[in-house]
C-alpha cells in the first residue's frame, strides 16, 4: 500500500488509484484539486497537516475510504460531491458555503456539527446518509436549500421517539432550514417544498411532543 505527499500542482494525478492508503497534504497546496482523489477506494486517511488550502474540488475525495477529517480553518469552499460515499463517520464543518451533495451519501456518518462562520448550504448536502443522528446547526447559517435530509432514515426516526430532547432535536434540524428561508425572504416555492417534504413528520412530532 502506498503513502503520498499531495504536491502543488498534482492536479488529479492519483484519481483512481487503488493502492493509496494515506495522503498528506503539502504545506504549499492552496487547493485538492476536482476528482483528484476519487474512487481511490482503500484510501483511508487524509491529512491536511500545515497545508493554508482554502478549497476542495468538485468530487475531490468521492468513493474513498476516510473515516475522519480535519479541515483547516483556512478553508473557504468544499465543492460538489467533494466527500460523497466516503466513510465518514463524525465531521465538523467550518466553511463559509456547503454546496449541494457534499455529504451525498455518507452512510457512516452520524454526527454533523456546522460551526459559526458557515453561512450557506445548499440542497442535498446531506441526502442518503441514514445513519445522521446528530446535526447541530450553526447560528450563523442564513441560507438553505430543500430536500437536505433526504433517505437520513436514523434522523427522521427521532419524530417517533419517547424521548423529549430527541424529539427537539429532529424537530428543530427539520424547522432551522424553514425559518431561515423565511428570515431570508425565501422563494415561496422553496419553502412549500419544504413544509411538504417533512410535514407529516412534523406533525407525528409534535403530535408526541404533547403526549409526553
Amino acid at each position: 500500500m502506498v503513502e503520498v505527499v499531495y504536491q502543488k500542482g498534482d492536479g488529479k494525478k492519483y484519481k483512481g488509484r487503488k493502492d493509496i492508503t494515506k495522503v498528506v497534504v503539502a504545506s504549499d497546496v492552496d487547493e485538492v484539486a476536482k476528482e483528484a482523489f476519487q474512487h481511490c477506494s482503500n484510501l483511508t486517511e487524509f491529512n491536511f497537516g500545515d497545508s493554508k488550502a482554502t478549497k476542495i474540488g468538485d468530487h475531490a475525495l468521492q468513493s474513498t475510504g476516510i473515516t475522519k477529517i480535519k479541515l483547516p480553518d483556512t478553508l473557504k469552499a468544499i465543492g460538489k460531491y467533494a466527500l460523497s460515499r466516503t466513510s465518514l463517520k463524525e465531521v465538523e464543518v467550518n466553511v463559509e458555503k456547503i454546496n449541494g451533495s457534499t455529504f451525498w451519501e455518507c452512510k457512516n456518518l452520524v454526527k454533523v456539527v456546522l460551526k459559526e462562520g458557515v453561512t450557506t448550504v445548499e440542497s442535498y448536502a446531506f441526502k442518503g446518509c441514514p445513519n445522521i443522528s446528530t446535526f447541530i446547526w450553526a447560528d450563523s447559517v442564513k441560507e438553505v436549500g430543500y430536500n437536505l435530509f433526504g433517505n437520513c432514515d436514523k434522523l427522521h426516526e427521532q419524530a417517533g421517539s419517547k424521548d423529549q430532547e430527541k424529539i427537539i432535536e429532529y424537530l428543530k434540524s427539520l424547522l432551522t432550514p424553514l425559518m431561515k428561508l423565511c428570515a431570508s425572504d425565501g422563494k415561496m416555492e422553496d419553502i412549500k417544498q419544504i413544509l411538504d417534504e417533512n410535514s407529516e413528520a412534523i406533525m407525528v412530532s409534535l403530535k408526541l411532543l404533547s403526549q409526553l
